[in-house]
């Protein structure tokens, strides 16, 4: 889920709040570069168990991989 709180950073709009994601297998995650990391030698189509907490609970759900964007959305 998409964050879901309105916020202004340096005159441009963002979400604040969702899913924090704090591990993919066993690789632990605390920064985007650790996300990226940790798939960075993983597959389109293949399932990885991704811990998340949402609402203050931690859920563990299996996430297929998708292809991976030549750039950010958003970006130039």
């Amino acid at each position: 889920k998409a964050g879901d709180i309105p916020a202004q950073l340096d005159g441009n709009g963002i979400q604040l709040g969702g899913d924090i994601i704090v591990k993919v297998d066993d690789k632990e995650i605390r920064t985007d570069d650790d996300l990226s990391n940790a798939v960075a030698d993983d597959k389109p189509g293949q399932v990885v168990k991704v811990t998340l907490v949402r609402a203050r609970k931690t859920k563990t759900v299996d996430v297929t991989l998708g292809e991976r964007p030549a750039q950010a959305p958003g970006q130039p």
